[in-house]
């Protein structure tokens, strides 16, 4: 007697759902995982009233800088060195679950600034230099976004340079 195609696919589906629950993966992407995670998952309900668990991004900006911002911190912390392929657009979408073309515009963005480059038959790769630039982007940014007010309001309270870096020592020890 031959077994009914439908016990067995029943039983293919079994075991990749425990494959799943064991941690394994059904596509090795452990690379990916850890380079794309914001290290949280939503715990809002969904239509079911049961909680989603996708990966949230920066809601407080547009995805797609979400998406590029959160390759930029994994070759900051040489998740992705250069040289070494960064997740596809359709890997990213599926993962993050969102649209391919934010995605895409995500991951073009990182190669008109210089970050990513494409490269045929291989995909999007980290630029020789990557990370020397973006620190060099970061620091001008942290230097505007953090710095400049801090100074502005240490010059209010009448805070001079000299007690400010004190200040800073005291608080870094």
């Amino acid at each position: 007697m031959r077994p009914s195609r439908r016990g067995a696919s029943a039983s293919r589906r079994r075991k990749f759902r425990g494959s799943l629950r064991q941690g394994l993966t059904p596509h090795p992407v452990p690379w990916f995982i850890s380079g794309v995670t914001n290290q949280a998952t939503s715990s809002t309900p969904n239509n079911r009233g049961t909680t989603s668990g996708d990966p949230v991004l920066d809601e407080s900006k547009p995805l797609f800088l979400a998406v590029a911002e959160q390759i930029e911190d994994g070759i900051l912390d040489a998740t992705y060195v250069e040289g070494e392929t960064v997740p596809s657009t359709n890997e990213l979408a599926a993962f993050l679950r969102i649209n391919p073309a934010t995605a895409g515009k995500g991951l073009n963005r990182l190669v008109d600034a210089g970050v990513l480059e494409k490269r045929r038959g291989l995909g999007m790769v980290v630029a020789p230099g990557a990370v020397e630039l973006l620190r060099r982007r970061r620091r001008e940014a942290f230097a505007q976004n953090y710095l400049a007010p801090l100074l502005r309001e240490a010059a209010q309270l009448g805070i001079t340079p000299r007690e400010l870096a004190q200040m800073i020592t005291k608080e870094a020890s």
